[in-house]
């Protein structure tokens, strides 16, 4: 389950082969030679090999289905052996693993110093730090033998599962999407206005987004997402390289599901494409099954949402 973050719009939602330079130095098969620069936490590595100088339980993470490269990591119990660049890093349990590890904080893209990172501001361990994570757009990026899921933005060893909702389709939780994102129609007295739920993606905000008039150009990026969706910041930071949401995208009303109604106009200005959000209903509009009730939004004010009877 995911919801969507709210961004001021009123929605609640290269490491290369060492070599030898010395006189009469014989060649060396490529798969002997050292790595290219000494293991150092968070750097890049292609096995726990290259991470084996920064002691006992040092790995590569992410080596295989991360982007490009892993990066090297050590185990923890408090943040203490995670410190480096002069700040504070996080200690973590990951999902699927048992032991704790140094993880790279963050408070925005720029904090993250891979171009295939970006920074999720709302996953570390206290929520008001972040923690950085890779995200790709082709299957070139992805490490290993990985392919890139272009609905999730995430490297995954294949085959990518592509049974689940496309992104804009209906969902109840992530599970249903293949992008692994859902965000729900919440329940009666508690609704979230997407009618159905609505499967979205991950991506990197592309050049042109700022705090002045939203988006420099006359169209929405499509950025990383997926043919059709559009790539629109997912919180307050709105710089390069920050973590956006993948959103249906549209033209017009037609181009979204009932209940929906395309946005265009953003910052006070009228773009030539927009992003499907919960409709007004205060006139009118929710399909079969829903009622129209007014519910008070995380900044206050209220908005008129369908909500499934």
């Amino acid at each position: 389950m995911m919801r969507a973050a709210s961004f001021a719009l009123g929605l609640g939602i290269a490491l290369v082969p060492a070599c030898d330079n010395s006189p009469g130095a014989p060649d060396a098969p490529l798969a002997d030679a050292p790595p290219a620069m000494p293991g150092y936490l968070f750097g890049p590595c292609a096995s726990d090999a290259d991470c084996a100088n920064l002691g006992e339980g040092a790995i590569c993470r992410e080596a295989e289905t991360g982007p490009t490269e892993g990066y090297c990591t050590v185990p923890c119990s408090d943040r203490t052996p995670c410190d480096a660049f002069r700040r504070y890093h996080h200690c973590l349990t990951l999902a699927g693993e048992t032991e704790s590890y140094c993880v790279p904080q963050c408070r925005n893209g720029a904090d993250c110093v891979r171009d295939s990172w970006t920074c999720d501001p709302n996953a570390g361990p206290t929520g008001d730090d972040g923690v950085c994570i890779s995200l790709c757009e082709t299957d070139a990026e992805c490490g290993g033998t990985a392919v890139c899921n272009r609905e999730s933005g995430r490297c995954e060893a294949p085959p990518v599962d592509a049974t689940g909702a496309a992104h804009g389709e209906p969902c109840a939780d992530g599970a249903d999407c293949t992008s692994g994102f859902c965000i729900d129609e919440g329940t009666r007295s508690a609704p979230s206005g997407w009618v159905g739920g609505m499967c979205i993606g991950l991506c990197r905000l592309p050049a042109g987004f700022n705090n002045t008039n939203f988006f420099d150009g006359d169209a929405l990026p499509q950025g990383g997402c997926v043919e059709g969706a559009v790539c629109i910041p997912g919180g307050s930071q709105t710089a390069e390289g920050d973590l956006g949401t993948c959103y249906h995208g549209c033209t017009s009303m037609a181009d979204c599901r009932p209940g929906y109604g395309c946005l265009q106009n953003i910052a006070g200005r009228a773009f030539a494409n927009g992003i499907c959000v919960p409709l007004d209903c205060g006139g009118g509009g929710c399909p079969s099954g829903y009622t129209c009730v007014t519910v008070t939004q995380g900044d206050g004010s209220t908005a008129n949402r369908c909500a499934p009877n």
